[in-house]
């Protein structure tokens, strides 16, 4: 783990973010897309770590969960889902709103799109954006966040969310 993390580290600091890289996320080829994923995997590992030890699970800094609700949302759920087709997805909307935001996630049985900003919504999600971010990678229970509107709505959202971070 050491050794690893030595590496990592320094491959970062001889890089600059724009350094290219290849990635699985074909818009960002890049050393900074990496920085991003790792910030992440690292936060919400740690509080799974936590969570398995029987200690509370602390909160993720505010500035990198509102990234992370941005990336999870963008990069994990977002996209052509026409190989894993959701019949429950029928055009529901809901929207994910936090200090940094507000997402709007519309679920279609073959695809799931992501845009910011407000509009018509179904159901909405929201809270403080530690809380947001943990419970879109199911880390945290529904009692962290506020859930209103279309419930049923929110429960296809939790289901898709749970196949894109397997």
């Amino acid at each position: 783990l050491d050794d690893a993390h030595g590496r990592l580290q320094e491959m970062f600091e001889r890089s600059e973010p724009s350094t290219p890289s290849a990635t699985w996320w074909p818009p960002d080829q890049t050393v900074g897309f990496w920085a991003r994923r790792v910030a992440h995997e690292t936060a919400v590992h740690r509080v799974d770590a936590e969570l398995a030890t029987g200690m509370a699970a602390s909160t993720v800094d505010p500035d990198l969960a509102v990234d992370g609700i941005d990336e999870i949302l963008e990069l994990m759920l977002a996209g052509d889902w026409s190989e894993e087709p959701h019949a429950e997805a029928t055009g529901q909307r809901i929207a994910v709103a936090t200090a940094g935001g507000t997402w709007l996630i519309t679920l279609e049985p073959a695809s799931v799109t992501v845009s910011r900003g407000g509009g018509r919504s179904d159901a909405k999600i929201e809270g403080d954006p530690s809380s947001v971010l943990l419970w879109l990678w199911g880390r945290a229970p529904d009692e962290r966040i506020e859930r209103s509107g279309d419930l049923d709505a929110i429960r296809v959202l939790r289901s898709r969310l749970a196949i894109a971070t397997q």
